[in-house]
């Protein structure tokens, strides 16, 4: 029988996670167990990128009171960083929050926290998380394996020939250690928008190259400008990069992988 040092199982208790992905980590964790799970709540409504969303003041109000919070690195959500002072106040408040090691900035070429802060979008990150989340709830026996396996797997099915433009960057890094050539139409800092190096980058791009691959992330506002620049010899996806919690689908980069392999990129 497993036992929980911290007597977190409160299947009645209501757990909030800052974003939708956190709370998948979470769920895949219990069912892994053989545990009940506690009531997994998105604290947020919204589904769009992290970087492009401010919580309501009732939100804010539950995130500060809820009993159990998870929460994903303080990049991807700065607004986090006042509420987790105050909560560090109140030890009844038990949190869990994930901070991305500095190692994994040193593993993707040209990465920041913001862009690896998406910490779902690479396989590696994603299980770092789910290790941590297990260590945090202080398990009494071997941990678990991570359950991302396939997702690590995949990378090697990802391979494309032709440059590559994506909505924003929290995916570029990963895309650069595979060896593709990637640019972002906008960093992914908080509320940012695309800035005249970056639209120039893309122009010169698009006139050097008779094709390239737009990667839509289907919850990052596309500028018109942009949407305008698409050519109908270019290759086209339109991803949910993001997932909502619960999801039944395949992992971004499993249908990335999947799109490529379609298209014969």
């Amino acid at each position: 029988m497993v036992v929980l040092a911290l007597s977190f199982i409160e299947a009645k208790a209501d757990w909030l996670c800052t974003h939708p992905q956190l709370c998948q980590v979470v769920a895949d964790y219990y069912k892994l167990s053989n545990i009940q799970a506690p009531k997994l709540t998105k604290a947020i409504a919204s589904n769009k990128d992290p970087h492009e969303v401010e919580p309501t003041t009732t939100e804010l109000k539950n995130i500060y009171k809820a009993r159990y919070l998870i929460t994903g690195a303080r990049e991807l959500h700065p607004w986090i960083t006042s509420i987790l002072n105050l909560r560090s106040k109140k030890p009844e408040l038990k949190t869990f929050s994930y901070d991305v090691n500095q190692d994994y900035l040193k593993r993707y070429p040209k990465s920041h926290k913001e862009s690896l802060a998406h910490f779902w979008l690479y396989p590696d990150i994603k299980c770092d998380v789910f290790n941590k989340f297990q260590k945090w709830i202080e398990r009494d026996k071997e941990p678990i394996e991570c359950p991302y396996k396939e997702e690590a797997l995949v990378l090697k099915d990802i391979k494309i020939e032709i440059p590559t433009i994506v909505s924003h960057d929290a995916i570029v890094p990963l895309l650069l250690s595979l060896g593709i050539e990637a640019y972002s139409i906008k960093g992914s800092g908080h509320h940012e928008e695309p800035n005249p190096k970056q639209l120039k980058e893309i122009h010169l791009l698009l006139k050097k190259h008779p094709k390239v691959l737009w990667i839509v992330e289907k919850q990052i506002h596309f500028p018109n400008a942009i949407e305008a620049l698409k050519r109908k010899d270019d290759k086209i996806i339109h991803i949910d990069t993001n997932r909502d919690y619960p999801s039944n689908k395949d992992a971004p980069l499993i249908e990335l992988a999947a799109f490529l392999k379609q298209t014969g990129l």
